[in-house]
Formats: structure tokens, C-alpha cells, sequence
């Protein structure tokens, strides 16, 4: 069963659905990138830089800035949301949305709740919707069946061995983020930097 302080082993099978599908994944790195967070998927010659998103309560949350615009979101062409099965706690459901869908589900809400007058501060607190429909959504359905909008959806068991890869993942997400953030604070390239971490003791 995935525990709730795992989210990387969600974000390992967001890649494993997205190699399922018969892309060639890359992780992508950078400064303030949380490891798996977002990854480049090739097929067929094109790339598509991809967003991932955990939830453990099978909410999608985004946030805007302060400009009202949403974070993230608009520059990559698709995000996938891997969360726990609905209903078989061994397992695990990936969603794949277009970015520009995902955009258009939460416009849609907002301009709904907000009715054109959005709070100051509003952009400091996320805005969620329901990957399942909820019978009581009292916006016209806008705040929840996110996952009606997917443009593909897989269901992946939960074995140890994939939750080693999520948990290997991150780690290796996180020995290249050090070297790379070394390498920009002495102006070098990343490709001259090796890191060894020692444990003493």
C-alpha cells in the first residue's frame, strides 16, 4: 500500500505509464525542481515536455501568480496526475491531460466562484477539483470528473520493485540537482562536476 510520505514512487509511475505508452522518458532538471517533477517524453521524433502531479486525495490543485496567470501548466503540452487507485489499494491510476485542457477546466471554475471578482491575494492559495465526479458539486459540475477530460488513463499495480525505480528516481533526481546548482555557483559546465556523498560514522 502507498503511504502518504511517498509521492515520489506516484511520480516513478507516471514515467512508467508514460514509457508504457512508448515514450522515451528523460527526467528534466533545474533549480527548484522537485526530482520526477517534470520529465521530456519522445515518440515518433517529437518531445513533449511533461508536468507531473501527485495526489493522494485525487485532487488536482494548480496555482496561479500574482498576475492571475497559472503556474507551470502553460509550459508544457501535457501534465500527468498519478494518484492511488479509486478502488484496489494495490494499485495505481495515471491520468494524461493537455495542458491547454487543464487550463480551460480551471478558467472555467474560476470565473465561476469568482464571478469576476477575485481576492487580491487570491493567487496565494490553490485552486482544486475532484478527479471524480461528486453528486453534491454545486458549481455545475466544474469542480470535480476531472478525469472525464483525460486524453488517456492506465492503471498500474503497485509492485515493489516500481516503487524501488520512484524511490531511485529521486535520488538520482537529487545528486543531479546538487551538481548541477554547483556548477552554476562556480560558472562551470554541470558535465565537469561529479559528487560523492559519504556517510561517516
Amino acid at each position: 500500500m502507498i503511504k502518504k510520505t511517498e509521492k515520489q514512487i506516484l511520480r516513478g509511475y507516471a514515467r512508467l505509464a508514460l514509457e508504457g505508452r512508448g515514450f522515451v522518458v528523460q527526467q528534466v532538471s533545474g533549480p527548484g525542481l522537485i526530482p520526477g517533477a517534470r520529465l521530456k517524453a519522445a515518440k515518433d521524433g517529437k518531445e513533449t515536455f511533461v508536468a507531473v502531479r501527485t495526489s493522494h486525495d485525487r485532487k488536482v490543485g494548480l496555482l496561479r501568480q500574482p498576475n492571475g496567470k497559472w503556474r507551470t501548466v502553460p509550459k508544457v503540452q501535457e501534465v500527468v496526475v498519478a494518484v492511488p487507485a479509486l478502488d484496489d489499494a494495490m494499485s495505481v491510476e495515471v491520468f494524461g491531460f493537455k495542458s491547454k485542457t487543464l487550463i480551460d477546466a480551471f478558467d472555467s471554475l474560476v470565473t465561476k466562484i469568482e464571478k469576476g471578482k477575485a481576492k487580491k491575494d487570491a493567487y496565494k492559495s490553490p485552486i482544486f477539483i475532484e478527479l471524480d465526479a461528486v453528486p453534491d458539486d454545486r458549481v455545475g459540475g466544474l469542480r470535480s470528473n476531472l478525469k472525464a477530460k483525460s486524453s488517456w488513463a492506465m492503471t498500474l499495480p503497485f509492485t515493489r520493485e516500481a516503487a524501488g525505480n520512484g524511490v531511485e528516481e529521486q535520488q538520482v533526481g537529487f545528486v543531479e540537482r546538487v551538481r548541477q546548482e554547483f556548477a552554476d555557483l562556480n560558472g562551470v559546465d554541470v558535465s565537469k562536476v561529479i559528487v560523492n556523498f559519504h556517510i561517516v560514522g
